[in-house]
């Protein structure tokens, strides 16, 4: 999921062959209001201060039915304009609520904090941060409360989940359905109350929605076609599909949108290379460009200067590629771990966070200085990356043993293991 300028690339695999892309999607790269408070002993205590609450309020959109899909499909052609100019992230302006005066009791933490008399974790709340893993093992959607630790809702979706995406009040679930009795293969995303955790519409794509990506103020919901060849634009007002994008390629993977909506970037797969394709979102002219490799991530810095693909390397590991946005021209290969399968951009911009599938680990890359600058064990099989919007804390899936990890990105330390659904792949926090 990509989401308010920052995407959360996921990858799914097992499909027929490898995929390229084994998750594609979740989130949003530091997407959502989510001001979480995990304050651990010895850490400072401007670190670990409480922040108020921000709240939400309900729309008209809990009562939103599909409807039958307007699309108007669109000609490919040349680019005619660059990017925007990258504009300053404004906060959301929402009113505060009551803050919860309790607070846990100290505990062991999971990570580093809890073993060998090493320190403990404290779990401080309140919080308004909530996150979103979609479950392969059992097609559900895990709604976690991090400063608690646990689940505190299960979605059942049906069909097997893609990707999820988080968008102020709503949330959206691509997933497969399977085929048709003519063997045509099809896909839908699920439109979900963030209130009352209920799914109030469906809405019908092309084959296999792997990535999703969207921004604050802009009207629209991308998707991708991955066998279809193209992305769906879905309208957030009516949750109808709007526009039917063309990528060239025979495997549409990951996808971004800049901060206000403006521009698309979508990968693909060509015959011996790979390609990513640049998307004037209002006047639909698009530009393909050769990029050699096949992503497994696509990340974009919040003042949409940047992007940030990983490709994998054999066995000499994997590459977080920082290219120019203005002529998409390479500007450095950072080495990376094996399977870079999901990267994360902080809020600020000043990190990207790799998961790196095969060796369980997650890379933690300095964009300024284009090094590594240290590199934090997450289990065995590290599916996803999220950020918190105030980039406090990361957040880490693993597929292999159930969990989110919760890592506190000041010392990059693991303060929290939540189990989640079977097999959590993309997600997405709120």
């Amino acid at each position: 999921m990509y989401e308010g300028g920052v995407k959360n690339q996921t990858a799914s695999r097992g499909r027929r062959q490898r995929s390229p892309y084994p998750w594609l999607g979740a989130g949003a790269l530091g997407a959502g209001v989510c001001w979480a408070a995990l304050a651990g002993a010895g850490v400072a205590a401007a670190d670990s201060q409480t922040h108020s609450n921000p709240g939400r309020h309900a729309t008209a959109s809990d009562s939103r039915v599909a409807k039958p899909s307007t699309a108007r499909h669109v000609t490919f052609k040349t680019a005619t304009s660059g990017p925007s100019a990258p504009r300053a992230a404004v906060a959301p302006a929402v009113p505060a609520r009551a803050a919860s005066a309790s607070t846990s009791d100290p505990k062991p933490a999971p990570g580093r904090g809890g073993r060998g008399g090493r320190g403990y974790e404290y779990r401080a709340l309140p919080t308004v941060c909530i996150v979103y893993t979609v479950n392969g093992g059992d097609n559900t959607v895990s709604v976690v409360d991090p400063a608690r630790g646990t689940v505190t809702a299960t979605i059942s979706i049906g069909q097997r989940p893609l990707d999820v995406l988080a968008v102020n009040d709503a949330l959206y679930v691509s997933t497969d359905d399977g085929f048709t009795a003519y063997g045509t293969q099809q896909g839908s995303v699920k439109v979900i109350n963030a209130f009352n955790n209920r799914v109030t519409a469906s809405i019908p794509i092309g084959p296999l929605g792997f990535s999703m990506a969207s921004s604050r103020t802009g009207g629209k919901v991308y998707v991708t076609n991955a066998d279809g060849g193209s992305v769906s634009a879905i309208d957030k007002a009516t949750n109808t599909v709007a526009d039917i994008i063309p990528v060239d390629g025979n495997y549409v993977g990951p996808l971004v949108v800049n901060a206000d909506g403006t521009r698309l970037y979508a990968t693909s797969a060509l015959a011996n290379s790979g390609a990513l394709t640049k998307v004037n979102t209002v006047s639909l002219i698009s530009a393909q460009f050769d990029i050699g490799l096949v992503p497994y991530a696509l990340g974009i810095s919040p003042n949409g200067t940047r992007l940030y693909a990983t490709f994998n390397n054999g066995q000499a590991g994997g590459v977080l590629r920082v290219i120019n946005v203005s002529d998409l021209t390479t500007i450095a290969d950072i080495p990376v771990g094996r399977d870079p399968i999901s990267a994360a951009v902080s809020p600020d911009g000043n990190r990207v966070y790799v998961a790196n599938y095969v060796d369980g680990t997650l890379s933690v890359v300095d964009v300024s200085s284009s090094t590594v600058t240290a590199t934090i064990p997450v289990g065995s099989r590290p599916t996803d990356v999220a950020l918190s919007l105030d980039g406090r804390f990361v957040y880490v899936t693993d597929y292999s043993d159930n969990t989110v990890r919760v890592i506190r990105a000041i010392n990059n330390r693991v303060v929290e293991t939540i189990t989640v659904g079977p097999n959590p792949g993309a997600i997405a926090v709120a």
